[in-house]
């Protein structure tokens, strides 16, 4: 890309991120306006782009691909299994097409997009990314850098061939990195204990003691349950309604919580990382 494309595409995906990391620290809810904005401008570079390198007309199959990837993840809709593998079969065609028939490094860079859509989609329906917003962040970032931009003399680290840039996209460094990021979490956690001195294992590395009156307030799971008439402490995360009106129908004033964590917050700090440094992992 231009330097002053690249600088509009750095700075508006900046802006969103750090917008989008806000509205999920403060209300654990983010509008999917950041991501059509996003979605938009992905598809507006990459026809730049294929428009600047005289591309044939079959090659906007891939920008038409990543609009229907981004209609699947912005627009609410009544679950339809037939409908959904419609939009499934559709996307596929869109991107495989042009791939085999165009070619070349375009269509290289591009295959990037449609991967991480596919794998965030796996990742969400197994349930290891937790969020939605979390896997459209993502898989927005992909559409905007499906490689990474150089910006003067950014990034630091250089990408050392077209092999590494492949495997190590920006969204996947962006993604493993935010990992990496939230692993601050049970740190803090487990200071914040030791300094208590609550040596509970493994819960002093998964949140803390709370007033019960304040958990209702914040954003916190609760690390305890009530079975069989007795209060339980676990190991993971209770998400069923009305377990803390039990627990304090039990007379517990203060209970064990993990926090929601807001894993946007990971991600933009994540991209700010990997615009200004590069991938760590093309180093190893």
């Amino acid at each position: 890309m231009d330097q002053i494309v690249t600088v509009a595409a750095v700075v508006l995906s900046a802006a969103v991120l750090i917008s989008a990391a806000m509205s999920d620290w403060r209300r654990r809810e983010i509008s999917d306006i950041h991501w059509g904005v996003l979605f938009c401008a992905g598809i507006v570079l990459f026809s730049y782009r294929l428009f600047t390198e005289g591309s044939e007309p079959i090659a906007y199959l891939m920008p038409l691909s990543m609009a229907l990837m981004g209609y699947d993840c912005t627009f609410d809709r009544e679950s339809s299994g037939s409908y959904d593998l419609a939009i499934y079969i559709l996307i596929a065609v869109t991107s495989v097409v042009p791939f085999v028939i165009v070619g070349g490094e375009t269509a290289s860079v591009y295959a990037s997009i449609p991967v991480t859509y596919a794998c965030m989609n796996v990742l969400y329906m197994l349930g290891i990314v937790n969020g939605g917003a979390d896997a459209k962040a993502i898989i927005a970032i992909s559409m905007v850098f499906p490689e990474y931009p150089t910006l003067f003399d950014l990034p630091l680290i250089p990408v050392p061939d077209a092999i590494s840039a492949r495997l190590f996209t920006p969204a996947f460094t962006i993604f493993f990195l935010a990992l990496v990021l939230s692993l601050l979490c049970p740190v803090v956690c487990a200071i914040r204990n030791i300094m208590w001195g609550r040596f509970v294992v493994p819960q002093m590395f998964m949140g803390t003691v709370m007033d019960i009156e304040r958990a209702k307030r914040s954003f916190v799971w609760p690390l305890e349950h009530v079975s069989d008439g007795e209060v339980v402490l676990g190991s993971s995360a209770v998400t069923a309604d009305g377990v803390l009106d039990e627990l304090e129908s039990m007379g517990r004033k203060e209970i064990w919580v993990t926090p929601m964590i807001p894993f946007v917050v990971p991600i933009a700090a994540a991209f700010l990382i990997t615009m200004v440094l590069g991938s760590p992992f093309l180093i190893l």
